[in-house]
């Protein structure tokens, strides 16, 4: 609703509420809960996404003033004075709360409040932890109290979070990122970034003054230190599982620079708490979040030469996928897929470094194991678990049996035919009983294990039956992404024979569903900034495979494409115009994907180029005269 409204109206509106914060009057403790209702209304106006440039200026007034009046009179300054020890543990828990909004939309503002908010933190944790020690010989405080104080300190914890995150860079997991395969797929102009939630929000993309902040490891580095020595060990020992969850969720803010920079004594603290908790605490909650930092952690390929640590990790993940809780179980199984991602990164790397260290096959082995039980659960585990899988069949190597290989070559997992078919089936049956997020991730996985290239396609008998599945998701699914990550399966395979005898009907079908795209301009708004991305990747896909046709082909392949001859020639047509408009820049972008070090190395120039001559060839063979000459005249056009 805030767009509608004039631009000026919130940031009056803040300026009003923080009025009413410095009130005397409503200072006293008997006015608290008016204080809390000002605070409440502050942040849902400081968590208005997107963040305002006009609201940023209201925050940073008068912080740097020329006199102490104006300093004082800042807002960032009236919410920490509200947080102070003589404040209602009420308004001090929702001053906190204003601050954590405040930080994650507007984070330049986290230099202003940290020193004094770690401090507060601090002085919170060592007096919960005194009063325990009171509660115990005395039989504890009032409840109402002891949940107040307790919610005062995971919303201080919180904000410090925040901070971290702010310090640290964090911009979320890599596999939260909307489009991960980069290697094949065409990504237009209009891609819209998907929005990390746990993540601050770095830019405002608005006019007005900059709060752009400049990432200084160093800084991230040093608050880091001292919140591992001061604030979290008590945070993770505390009796309440309500500090214990928030203790650990800030883990989940840590990035792979800040990390490696910190002493090892302290990275191995991060990990051995994160283990400990997952492993041994009896709240589902502190398992959850245990999880999560694992996850996030696992992200940073460089833990796979630790020696012990992969396996530690593991042996956590393992024990919470058997968990009761279904959101413990959902989160091991999201750490299982960025253990996986790091694993994959690690073993490609191989190829170049063979004397990189990986993990054994045994190891291996129980990953895929782990992965293949947990396709059995619920749609958010199944999902986590397809993707896994999908990471796993990009490096294993499947022309071997495992007892033929040398154990001396045991950094290199080699997996038998009957381990492909078993992965294969699960993913397969798991497009019929999944969500649109498994089915996404599906198409995913196929087009890791079809980048493998021990895994000759056309010796499979399962290829075929894959083919029809993503044919079927490309032409009847009514989500884009669906459709789009399908279209990027079908483009992986190198060469004709790979396709087999799925060739004909791989053609005929993308052929259908460029044809239905390219006359039909209505789609659902939710799929709106999906078409473009899914245009771009249609015309990859079908250029890819056109590219292959030849007069050797099904006779009734060939009369398919004398009866599409028509839609072909004016869809070419098109592209050759975009090109030529575009002069010497390809049609979409040719991106290398850094994490597989692949990238299709031919243009899209010669992939049209190549499309029409095949094309040509089937008509000329044909006796297709008419037709013949108009493509002989379309590849004069793109020679």
């Amino acid at each position: 609703r805030y767009p509608r409204m004039p631009k000026e109206l919130l940031p009056t509106v803040i300026t009003a509420m923080c009025g009413r914060l410095l009130d005397r009057n409503s200072n006293k403790n008997e006015h608290y809960a008016l204080l809390v209702n000002v605070l409440s209304c502050l942040e849902a106006a400081f968590a208005k996404v997107p963040p305002s440039s006009d609201v940023f200026g209201v925050l940073i007034d008068h912080c740097a003033g020329p006199s102490l009046a104006q300093q004082k009179s800042s807002v960032v300054v009236i919410l920490l004075r509200c947080i102070e020890e003589e404040m209602h543990f009420s308004v001090r828990c929702g001053a906190l709360q204003v601050l954590r909004s405040v930080v994650h939309n507007y984070p330049s503002c986290a230099n202003i409040i940290w020193e004094k908010v770690r401090d507060i933190v601090l002085d919170l944790l060592q007096t919960e932890s005194f009063e325990d020690q009171k509660c115990d010989a005395n039989f504890g405080p009032p409840k109402e109290e002891l949940s107040t104080k307790g919610r005062c300190l995971v919303a201080g914890i919180k904000v410090i979070d925040e901070c971290l995150r702010v310090s640290s860079g964090f911009k979320g997991a890599d596999d939260l990122k909307e489009c991960r395969l980069l290697d094949i797929q065409q990504i237009s102009d209009c891609t819209v970034n998907k929005s990390i939630k746990s993540a601050p929000h770095f830019e405002i993309e608005t006019p007005g003054p900059s709060q752009n902040c400049s990432l200084d490891i160093t800084l991230g580095t040093n608050r880091w230190t001292e919140v591992l020595e001061t604030h979290l060990p008590r945070g993770l020992s505390h009796a309440s599982a309500m500090v214990r969850t928030a203790s650990l969720t800030c883990f989940a803010g840590m990035t792979s620079d800040v990390f490696f920079s910190l002493p090892v004594n302290k990275r191995d603290y991060v990990t051995s708490s994160s283990v400990h908790a997952a492993l041994s605490d009896a709240v589902a909650t502190v398992r959850s979040a245990a999880c999560r930092a694992i996850g996030i952690v696992s992200c940073f390929s460089q833990i796979l030469s630790s020696p012990c640590l992969p396996g530690e990790f593991i042996k956590a993940i393992d024990f919470n996928t058997q968990n009761s809780s279904t959101p413990v179980r959902i989160t091991a199984s999201w750490a299982l897929a960025n253990l996986c991602s790091s694993i994959r990164f690690r073993a490609l790397e191989l190829q170049t470094d063979p004397t990189a260290d990986l993990l054994d096959k045994s190891t291996i082995s129980l990953l895929v194991e782990i992965a293949l039980r947990l396709t059995k659960d619920g749609e958010k585990v199944k999902s986590n678990a397809v993707r896994a899988l999908g990471y796993l069949s990009r490096f294993i190597r499947f022309n071997h049996h495992c007892d033929a290989v040398d154990d001396s070559r045991n950094s290199v997992f080699y997996g038998d035919p009957v381990c492909l078919q078993t992965m294969v089936q699960a993913l397969m049956s798991s497009v019929t009983t999944g969500n649109v997020k498994v089915q996404w991730n599906v198409c995913h996985a196929f087009s890791n294990l079809f980048m493998n290239d021990t895994v000759r396609l056309s010796e499979m008998q399962w290829a075929s039956s894959v083919y029809s599945i993503l044919l079927l998701l490309l032409r009847d699914s009514n989500n884009y992404k669906i459709r789009m990550h399908a279209a990027v399966a079908l483009a992986v395979p190198v060469t004709r024979l790979d396709y087999g005898s799925s060739f004909p009907d791989v053609v005929r079908g993308v052929t259908h569903v460029l044809e239905s795209l390219s006359s039909n301009s209505s789609s659902s708004p939710s799929n709106f900034k999906h078409r473009d991305n899914l245009e771009k990747q249609l015309t990859f896909t079908a250029l890819h495979l056109l590219g292959f046709v030849s007069p050797k082909d099904d006779q009734s392949l060939k009369d398919f494409l004398i009866k599409k001859a028509s839609f072909l020639e004016d869809w070419l047509k098109g592209l050759c115009s975009a090109f030529n408009s575009a002069e010497d820049q390809p049609l979409a972008s040719e991106t290398i994907n850094d994490e597989d070090g692949f990238s299709p190395n031919v243009s899209q120039k010669v992939m049209l180029s190549s499309a029409v001559v095949s094309l040509l060839n089937v008509y000329t063979s044909g006796n297709q005269q008419v037709i013949t000459q108009r493509f002989e005249q379309l590849a004069r056009s793109t020679a």
